[in-house]
């Protein structure tokens, strides 16, 4: 998934995530042998992710949860 269509998707739903968020994320999913195919849906606490695992070939979804910091 490129920054542009997460961007688009993330603002269309008003998603408190961030493209930079879902990119960060797809790249540790990725180190840990999941290759993310595409963003199902989004919503104001986070995003869904279908998702294979490269070595079982079994597609999973993976849920990405917005969480505030508090500083």
């Amino acid at each position: 998934m490129d920054k542009s269509t997460i961007s688009a998707m993330l603002s269309e739903e008003y998603s408190n995530l961030r493209a930079t968020d879902v990119l960060a994320s797809q790249k540790y999913l990725a180190e840990r042998g999941y290759e993310v195919d595409r963003m199902l849906g989004c919503s104001s606490f986070g995003a869904v992710l279908l998702a294979k695992n490269i070595y079982s070939q079994q597609k999973v979804a993976i849920k990405l949860m917005y969480i505030e910091n508090d500083k």
